[in-house]
């Protein structure tokens, strides 16, 4: 979860299925969204590129959408990248599966920040950050989906 869908959470999006499905977990559902995303955008072009030339990951054909109540109560677990979406996305759905990417890479409340706008060189930053961030909370990240996806079964 970021702001518009465009530039951190498709670049999440597309670590976190890599990642998952490294660890042969291919069945699992990983979407991104955006609090105030205007549906049918396409990725930004820094986001789109530094992705791919860092982490191999291909984003180009994603379109942003925003998070609505069937999704937000589907989902086992919210990544958001900044506190005020997890702040937003609770008060808006009445939910408290959501968490921040650091927090789950055990580096606590940190946003990660929003290139949008931004040079180049900004996106290289924000991926490399949320590439840190998936490879360290990994592990932590699959606890708390599984955990959450059996309280609910």
């Amino acid at each position: 979860m970021c702001t518009g869908n465009t530039c951190r959470s498709p670049v999440v999006e597309g670590l976190l299925k890599q990642q998952l499905e490294l660890k042969g977990l291919t069945d699992w559902v990983v979407q991104s969204a955006g609090t105030d995303a205007e549906p049918g955008n396409e990725a930004t072009n820094h986001s789109v590129a530094a992705a791919f030339e860092q982490c191999d990951i291909d984003i180009s054909q994603h379109r942003s959408t925003r998070l609505g109540a069937e999704q937000a109560s589907a989902a086992d677990l919210i990544i958001c990248m900044a506190e005020a979406h997890r702040t937003k996305i609770e008060k808006r759905f009445e939910i408290s599966n959501c968490k921040l990417l650091a927090e789950l890479a055990g580096e606590g409340s940190v946003d990660v920040v929003d290139p949008h706008g931004l040079p180049r060189e900004n996106y290289n930053q924000m991926v490399s950050r949320v590439s840190t961030l998936i490879g360290t909370g990994l592990d932590k990240i699959i606890q708390q989906a599984a955990a959450n996806a059996a309280k609910r079964a």
